[in-house]
């Protein structure tokens, strides 16, 4: 069934198509509209490729010994590999869907550091091996900001930030999928790409390593059998750059979803509306920090990339990814933070999402992401979706919901669900 909206206020007489899915997931049916935004520009794309992040299987497996770490993680029927931060005693933190979390946030804390990644050196030899086997390139590598421990002091959460370089991100972070040791097929792939006499020296560092720690094993396998858990921040064995997510909720109460395709190198398929990395800017955290505003807060008159006291490292970069993926401007919505999570696929990477009210309705939103002028356009691809808020209860319940929309999107529809349960009482 194919549905003709016509749209008036800012979007004019733009005509806009929106076809009614009636989704069908484990026998229970869903109204998500589907609107073509068209195809994703594919000039200047920079991405080295799809991360390496293995198979949700082997994370269940590895993490059995912590449960929380994937279970009773907000009551939910999917299976999502994420987990909370455990600090201090195994004390929960991250939580912020109701009104103490949001507190936990505005207190936060913030410490510089001028140090490098820098790996012990059994790590730093996976990582070369992940790099060497892998053959990712980057034309850019942006400096990112990394989180190199967290603690808590008197009561208050205290992140210390550095910077890194994304591709060491993406090396540690990306490659527990990768596996230690080298099969034929591999071998002939990589004979395409890298002159012999480099191959002589992986197939030589793949000997020593199975040697080391086994044949066949995931990178992932090897570091939680040598911790007994996933590292903590401190222990710098992953260059933990921070990224952040969003979903939109729009005035017309309805979730919005984008599909994120081949411009972008992890989380691909129907996810969360905008989702990126915060860049470092020591003279900006220097200034602001981590501080004691909501998003909702963030004066206008501050650099939109940027973000002013409501924590110029993560909210300023949420800004900055909803700007330049979606086209709207930070006067046409609110931010609020509804979760500090680590994502278990990337070695626990940290992750700060949101819930964006945005003020216009869903079919405006719509017309933003096709007239976006930015290059970032290019990282959604074909189509937007949109739900309505009244049936995210019944699809977080719904066990199959995660075979449409990828694990990202659930988590962030959970933790901006239990932010509207707790607020709207």
């Amino acid at each position: 069934m194919l549905e003709i909206f016509k749209l008036e206020s800012k979007i004019g007489s733009t005509t806009l198509s929106a076809k009614e899915l009636n989704l069908e997931i484990e026998d229970q049916k869903f109204d998500f509209k589907e609107y073509d935004i068209g195809e994703a520009p594919k000039e200047g794309v920079v991405s080295p490729g799809n991360m390496e992040t293995g198979d949700l299987e082997e994370i269940e497996k590895l993490y059995k010994k912590e449960p929380s770490r994937i279970n009773n993680f907000i009551e939910c029927a999917n299976v999502v590999p994420y987990s909370f931060l455990h600090q201090e005693a195994r004390k929960n933190y991250g939580d912020y869907t109701t009104a103490k979390g949001q507190d936990e946030f505005k207190d936060s804390d913030l410490v510089l550091t001028k140090d490098p990644f820098s790996p012990p050196e059994w790590a730093k030899e996976l990582w070369d091996f992940a790099r060497m086997k892998t053959r990712k390139t980057f034309k850019t590598d942006s400096t990112m900001a990394c989180l190199r421990a967290l603690k808590i002091k008197n009561g208050k959460p205290v992140f210390t930030i550095g910077a890194g370089p994304y591709s060491d991100s993406f090396y540690s972070n990306g490659s527990e999928g990768v596996k230690i040791g080298l099969d034929s097929k591999e071998k002939e792939s990589l004979l395409q790409k890298v002159s012999a006499a480099e191959l002589e020296k992986l197939e030589d560092m793949a000997v020593r390593l199975e040697g080391k720690y086994g044949s066949g094993r995931t990178i992932r396998d090897i570091i939680i059998s040598r911790y007994g858990h996933i590292p903590e921040f401190g222990e710098h064995v992953y260059n933990n750059s921070v990224g952040v997510a969003g979903m939109v909720l729009t005035r017309n109460n309805e979730f919005v979803f984008v599909k994120r395709g081949s411009n972008v190198s992890i989380n691909q398929g129907v996810n969360c509306t905008a989702s990126g990395a915060a860049e470092f800017d020591e003279a900006t955290l220097s200034q602001y920090g981590i501080q004691h505003f909501l998003g909702s807060e963030i004066s206008r008159e501050t650099n939109e990339e940027l973000g002013l006291k409501a924590g110029t490292l993560i909210i300023g970069s949420m800004k900055k990814r909803i700007r330049l993926e979606l086209g709207i401007d930070d006067s046409e919505y609110d931010l609020i933070p509804v979760g500090f999570i680590r994502e278990l696929p990337r070695g626990g990477k940290p992750e700060c999402m949101f819930l964006i009210q945005y003020k216009g309705a869903t079919e405006d939103l719509v017309k933003s992401v096709i007239e976006n002028p930015h290059a970032e356009k290019k990282e959604i691809e074909d189509s937007v979706f949109s739900l309505a808020q009244s049936e995210t209860d019944k699809l977080l319940s719904t066990k199959g919901a995660s075979s449409f929309i990828q694990h990202k999107g659930i988590v962030n529809l959970m933790l901006c669900n239990e932010y509207l349960r707790n607020t709207q009482k």
